[in-house]
């Protein structure tokens, strides 16, 4: 019976209701094929495995395997099934179908098996050809518009390129996609670029117009006041303080750098995030933020030594500075800039690039799509060439295997190195374990504690030691100790918030390296917002005379201003007095100038002031 169901070839595409179609076979059997049942009709998938037993997650499952879990509701995921139910045109083009119907007498088709048995495990595609399951949904265009894809929820789709790749690659901060749509588009968050969010765009500008005004300030003023001081720890102090402000302005220069790029030379886009990674400006913007920074922490050690050491009480000589100390000083802030410049150029020596490269970007070429490691590329290599021999390979091997792999040769690969690992190119101290980067990036960043130890160490010596002598100061020397405690509140304000930024940095990077919990979103805030937040605040209480000073003077035109208008709305109202004070009080000021052995006398409010 079952090879007589309705046994017309649908090739002739018979119209008409489906009473015409109902013959005496229609009760043979029914089975269900992934819900829908139908007459006559075998169903080859109907055992589950027990794996399948429970949900599972079809994220990962492709073709046949796919269409089952996803059509029974086995997915962990709330998932399409992918299948639409054939009727009485589809698969026009096949030779073995047959009509049948389904439980709701709806016609459709079938297929006759060599065995004479019917089956209909086949994709009905939307241009009217059919394709067996295992080709549903198993990331290729199989039907040729896409129909067999275009429903499934394990697949994304690249928008420009057209090409699926599995739906767990799309924002997964690896680019696959041609057209790198899988990363740039408006669900993905963690693509290469230099500011997600609009608030630190906007901190960076303002963190880097002030440090950089401030900070020239400072070192404008050190220069002046050098020659004027009288005693060595005078002229030692104001020249670390030059370059601890010459640190401190080259992190304000690469705040503002970094800002102006993304703002007016658009290098920071998602799509063209490798163009700007791989740039000589982004190189030279991270070695100039890793210096600024080394520069102004080595400065500050060095100062927190000599002042610990130095220090033992008020009443010490004062003793000019010979020429032995001036020779020991410019070695000392010498070595404190080779130092910081060395540490940031090592990553991009050649003979280093095995070590501190991360990947290979291409231009348009299919078989190498992003930045792609030593592993990707070995794995491409290997199905190439076939197994590689153990010996490690370097970019430079690498790459020359790859030109060989192509005809013209051309094929050259534009290295990702140190510096090009994340938007702000930045020191990559977030490294992961496995990463052979995370000896040289520890060694660093402890070095750096271990510097903000000795500073801390060495300022509670001074404070110590400073204390102890204002108690056996005379009466005459209690300005001299009044001023000492204030330049030591100023300092130990600027040691307590480098203590703080680094320890919390470095507390960051234990999560990250012990792998608690997710820092991707630390490093920004660290970069922008913490750290350089001492290039700023340093400045600020070096210069706190220089801001009173100005303060006050502008509180004072202020009051100068409030009365002179007081004066003209008097005048205006015509009375006599008023009139007359202020004729009176302009003669004053008139006869001042003219008379230069009379010293004009301020008005009361800014004389208080002052």
């Amino acid at each position: 019976m079952a090879s007589q169901i309705l046994s017309v070839p649908l090739a002739q595409n018979m119209p008409g209701s489906l009473e015409n179609f109902i013959g005496p076979c229609v009760m043979i059997s029914m089975k269900s094929v992934y819900g829908i049942e139908i007459y006559g009709v075998t169903d080859p998938l109907s055992a589950l495995s027990p794996q399948f037993a429970r949900q599972v997650n079809c994220h990962s499952i492709y073709g046949e395997l796919y269409l089952l879990l996803a059509c029974k509701n086995l997915c962990s995921q709330a998932v399409r099934c992918p299948l639409n139910p054939l009727n009485h045109s589809s698969c026009s083009l096949s030779e073995r179908r047959v009509l049948t119907i389904t439980k709701l007498k709806k016609l459709t088709v079938a297929f006759k098996n060599r065995d004479r048995t019917f089956e209909q495990n086949v994709f009905g595609c939307e241009n009217g050809l059919c394709i067996p399951y295992r080709e549903v949904c198993n990331l290729k265009d199989d039907c040729g518009d896409s129909s067999d894809e275009r429903n499934c929820d394990n697949n994304y789709k690249c928008l420009d390129s057209g090409e699926y790749i599995p739906v767990g690659k799309k924002c997964d901060g690896v680019v696959d996609c041609l057209d790198y749509s899988d990363e740039c588009n408006d669900f993905c968050d963690n693509q290469v670029k230099i500011f997600r969010r609009p608030l630190l765009f906007h901190l960076a500008y303002i963190f880097g117009i002030l440090s950089t005004i401030l900070n020239l300030r400072v070192m404008i003023r050190s220069l002046r006041n050098y020659p004027l001081q009288k005693t060595a720890i005078a002229k030692i102090n104001e020249a670390f303080v030059f370059v601890v402000s010459s640190g401190d302005l080259l992190q304000g220069i690469f705040m503002l750098l970094v800002a102006v790029s993304d703002k007016y030379f658009n290098k920071s886009t998602c799509k063209t995030q490798f163009e700007w990674v791989t740039s000589d400006l982004c190189t030279a913007l991270g070695i100039m933020s890793t210096m600024g920074s080394l520069v102004s922490l080595y400065s500050m050690t060095v100062l927190s030594v000599t002042r610990a050491c130095g220090v033992t009480s008020i009443h010490i000589p004062r003793q000019e500075l010979s020429r032995k100390r001036k020779i020991t000083l410019v070695t000392c802030i010498i070595s404190v800039y080779v130092l910081a410049a060395l540490i940031p150029l090592i990553p991009i020596l050649a003979f280093l690039e095995s070590y501190f490269v991360h990947s290979l970007k291409y231009d348009d070429n299919p078989l190498f799509v992003g930045s792609l490691d030593k592993n990707h590329h070995i794995s491409i290599i290997e199905a190439y060439y076939g197994r590689l021999s153990k010996i490690k390979l370097s970019w430079d091997s690498i790459g020359n295997l790859v030109k060989d792999m192509f005809i013209n040769g051309r094929v050259v690969g534009t290295k990702i190195g140190f510096y090009g690992m994340n938007g702000f190119c930045l020191f990559n101290y977030f490294v992961n374990v496995q990463n052979p980067q995370i000896w040289f990036c520890g060694t660093v960043l402890i070095s750096n504690i271990v510097c903000v130890i000795v500073i801390s160490v060495s300022y509670i010596i001074v404070n110590t030691m400073t204390m102890k002598s204002s108690n056996l100061a005379g009466p005459n020397n209690r300005a001299l100790v009044a001023r000492n405690r204030k330049i030591q509140r100023g300092l130990s304000t600027i040691i307590a918030t480098d203590v703080i930024s680094w320890v919390s940095f470095f507390i960051v990077w234990l999560v990250h390296i012990l792998e608690l919990s997710s820092t991707s979103d630390s490093y920004s805030i660290f970069s922008i917002i913490i750290l350089p937040a001492n290039s700023i605040i340093n400045p600020l209480l070096i210069l706190e005379d220089d801001i009173v000073a100005v303060y006050k003077s502008v509180k004072c035109s202020l009051m100068q201003s409030k009365k002179l208008i007081g004066s003209i709305i008097l005048l205006c109202r015509a009375d006599p007095e008023a009139v007359d004070a202020i004729e009176m009080n302009t003669a004053a000021v008139e006869s001042a100038k003219t008379d230069s052995t009379v010293e004009p006398v301020p008005p009361k409010d800014c004389h208080n002031l002052a």
